[in-house]
């Protein structure tokens, strides 16, 4: 149940105006971040492009108390960005992307080996969506790959990206020296993860081979209309393997009808059959705009699990799954709020 709208009179600086706000949350201490941007007066993107002078400052105010309340507002530009200011177009980015080749999201992905790149998924006036990656933290990015399942308007769309940690069963191994059952459990990615690695803690007594490093990989959820040609019908793609282009999969649906921009969050929710006593069910929410005239009518609330993801969307691995008479299942669509 949402509450009412309430305006947070301390996100402001003077004689700006704020902008995109993108919320943080650190469970470790509780604290609310709400990072945002202010651009001077009605000074226009297009005026700071063409003239190199920016005029927009980063800003983040902070709550302790859940939203309730919130600090009074801290000008971070100078501190993260510091000189480069003069050379850096914060307007571009922070309105949204109003340049088609302007608005990006990133991704910090791991990797099964222990390795992490940074993963960068942008518009592009190719009728397509790009990606990049970068190995040494964002110092450097890699030639841009088209990512043909993604498909972008002809005056593109603001998409939508987060990563999360592929999910994992546990599952009782045995022994090779011994034959019998390790008090141990084994770790193994499920199925439909592109590798398949497993991780065993033999019995003490037991000389077990050594064990390879091994975390988690990042998959990527990715939410963006899924017509060529205009917003329309939201969807939802899964990659597994974020560093090849043709890992994307089909979209699931989850409004037909005009639809333009979105974003992502990742939750994990308390499951009583999770895999491991205590473990969580990954879970998505995702905000949009939407109508049925016009995709700017409201904004709309969907949540979703993975595993309603991995129900409905083609995975690259597989086939998509077909009913009778050869035609596609139809899939489950996602309740709206």
């Amino acid at each position: 149940q949402w509450e009412d709208m309430r305006v947070l009179e301390t996100a402001t600086l003077q004689h700006h105006r704020s902008m995109n706000p993108c919320p943080l949350y650190d469970e470790f201490t509780g604290t609310l971040f709400l990072f945002f941007i202010t651009v001077l007066g009605r000074t226009p993107e297009a005026y700071q492009i063409v003239t190199g002078q920016n005029v927009t400052r980063l800003c983040c105010v902070t709550s302790a108390d859940q939203g309730l309340s919130w600090s009074t507002a801290t000008d971070l530009t100078q501190q993260v960005i510091g000189a480069t200011i003069k050379g850096t177009q914060l307007g571009v980015l922070g309105e949204g992307g109003c340049d088609r080749s302007g608005e990006c999201q990133l991704v910090s992905v791991d990797e099964e080996d222990g390795s992490n790149v940074l993963y960068c998924n942008a518009r592009s006036p190719l009728g397509f969506r790009v990606q990049a990656l970068s190995t040494d933290d964002g110092a450097v990015f890699h030639g841009g790959q088209l990512v043909q399942r993604l498909v972008e308007p002809p005056h593109g769309c603001h998409g939508s990206v987060i990563g999360f940690p592929a999910p994992l069963v546990y599952v009782p191994t045995a022994s090779r020296d011994t034959g019998m059952p390790s008090r141990g459990l084994g770790c193994r990615l499920l199925p439909w993860a592109p590798r398949s690695v497993t991780l065993v803690q033999g019995d003490s007594a037991a000389t077990p081979s050594p064990t390879p490093f091994f975390q988690a990989p990042t998959w990527i959820l990715y939410s963006h209309p899924t017509s060529p040609m205009s917003r329309v019908n939201m969807g939802v793609h899964l990659s597994t393997f974020p560093r090849d282009a043709e890992s994307w999969t089909e979209p699931w649906v989850i409004y037909e009808g005009p639809s333009a921009y979105s974003d992502l969050a990742y939750l994990e929710l308390p499951q009583r059959d999770a895999p491991v006593a205590g473990g969580t069910a990954i879970a998505f929410a995702c905000l949009y705009e939407n109508g049925t005239r016009s995709p700017y009518e409201q904004i709309s609330f969907s949540m979703f699990t993975l595993h309603d993801v991995l129900q409905n969307i083609p995975l690259t691995a597989a086939a998509p799954p077909r009913g009778r008479g050869g035609k596609r299942k139809r899939r489950r669509s996602c309740f709206i709020s």
